[in-house]
């Protein structure tokens, strides 16, 4: 389902004006005053206000969510209507990435601050604070996938189970990397003999390592479609089937 020139300049203008507020939000906090206080004075504009620091936390990952994820759509956005394969079905996508970022790094920062991820100590700054969650908004499939891990480490069983279930390929997350055509799966289980599928097809990877499999478009997929892959482990057992769409 195309859309007209003049719907797809409006949604076009509408993701630049989501990615230029939050980029000009983060760099109005270069002059906040963060020192030893409690307190951080926070100017955005003709707006100033005095927060607690943990609020001023926040609110930069907030922001910075909602930036990786304007700069996602910008990337999809641009690759699409580059290759005139844009479809407006995705418009829905495209307006809500923004705040999805906003809240998957909202929900990584609380994650980072109870001290349950290998990377905390960078949370205790708003350098610290601003680089995750831009990250996170822009690779929202990443984030998912880590807080996966971070959940299971911090819920899971004996070890042994924990030892048993990392022999079984799992798919927790796929994404399609608009900006160079490929897809890269994230889970568990993954070795240097793991095999991507997609129906009967094996499709070689590009890039391997224990927690993440990056394949090429499988042929036959094409821009607007769907790709359904399973990960087949060297003694033949199958991960999950994992769907994800090819915008």
């Amino acid at each position: 389902m195309s859309w007209s020139l003049f719907g797809r300049t409006i949604l076009a203008g509408i993701a630049i004006v989501m990615a230029v507020v939050p980029l000009t939000f983060l760099l109005s906090f270069l002059g906040w005053d963060v020192g030893q206080e409690q307190e951080v004075q926070v100017r955005y504009l003709a707006w100033a206000a005095t927060l607690p620091k943990d609020q001023a936390f926040v609110l930069v990952s907030i922001v910075g969510g909602a930036l990786g994820g304007a700069l996602h759509v910008l990337a999809s956005l641009t690759w699409h209507l580059a290759h005139n394969t844009f479809d407006r079905r995705w418009t829905f996508w495209f307006l809500t990435n923004p705040l999805m970022g906003a809240g998957l790094a909202t929900a990584f920062l609380f994650v980072l601050q109870a001290g349950l991820g290998q990377v905390s100590s960078s949370a205790s700054s708003l350098y610290g604070v601003a680089s995750i969650a831009t990250l996170s908004g822009l690779f929202t499939q990443h984030a998912l996938g880590k807080l996966k891990d971070i959940f299971d480490a911090a819920f899971a069983g004996k070890s042994g189970q924990m030892a048993a279930a990392a022999s079984v390929p799992i798919i927790t997350s796929v994404q399609w990397r608009s900006w160079d055509g490929s897809i890269e799966l994230t889970g568990t289980g993954f070795t240097d003999d793991s095999e991507v599928w997609h129906g009967d097809t094996k499709v070689p990877p590009t890039r391997r390592t224990g927690t993440s499999i990056t394949i090429p478009l499988p042929q036959g997929v094409q821009p607007g479609t769907s790709a359904r892959l399973r990960v087949r482990s060297s003694g033949g057992i199958w991960s999950n089937e994992a769907e994800v769409d090819v915008r």
